[in-house]
């Protein structure tokens, strides 16, 4: 059972086991337990969201518990391709505490996802993620006016293939609809 996002709650499990035995086929065992937590990370994940060209940045604290004290010895992504990271010490009350700084680099609109690894010297957790996501989208000009040619209803070759004509009021005062087809391929007017 993995406990990984668990840090610092109370965790309750279910595990259903079949049996052979005809009188208890289902047997339900309950894991409780607290998972404590190795270091506060905040945010959890980065989200790198805005238009092209803009700066987008977001910068995670890292903060080891004091039981569970660390240094981060290397940083490394697992793409890298569309993000620049840097990593700051500073000294807390009685931790090392890290600030983490991602920004974009993407050029070009579209999403992306990547994790930064940060390798620590605690053998009990060597490793701790950070998750990366993108949004980069195309910045649209606020005072541009839209083009004529949007504003058109494309052009058909054919007409279409009935005509609704008001023809003459029925009793009730409302107008009688006399559905005639079109000068359509196969129909004939009338």
């Amino acid at each position: 059972m993995s406990t990984k996002g668990y840090g610092g709650r109370q965790v309750t499990k279910r595990i259903v086991i079949q049996t052979n035995d005809l009188q208890k086929q289902n047997l339900t065992l309950v894991v409780k337990g607290y998972v404590k937590k190795f270091a506060t990370i905040s945010p959890k994940r980065v989200q790198l969201t805005g238009a092209i060209n803009e700066e987008i940045s977001q910068t995670v604290a890292i903060i080891p518990e004091k039981e569970y004290p660390f240094n981060i010895i290397e940083t490394t992504a697992n793409q890298g391709n569309d993000i620049k990271f840097a990593l700051e010490e500073k000294q807390g009350d009685t931790v090392t505490e890290y600030r983490l700084t991602v920004e974009n680099i993407r050029r070009q609109a579209g999403r992306y996802y990547d994790i930064i690894v940060l390798k620590t010297d605690n053998k009990l957790k060597p490793e701790l993620q950070v998750r990366v996501y993108g949004n980069i989208i195309e910045k649209k000009s606020e005072d541009q006016p839209a083009s004529e040619s949007s504003l058109k209803k494309p052009a058909t070759d054919q007409e279409p293939a009935a005509k609704a004509v008001p023809s003459e009021k029925n009793a009730s005062g409302g107008v009688k609809i006399d559905v005639s087809a079109g000068s359509g391929a196969g129909s004939k007017k009338k």
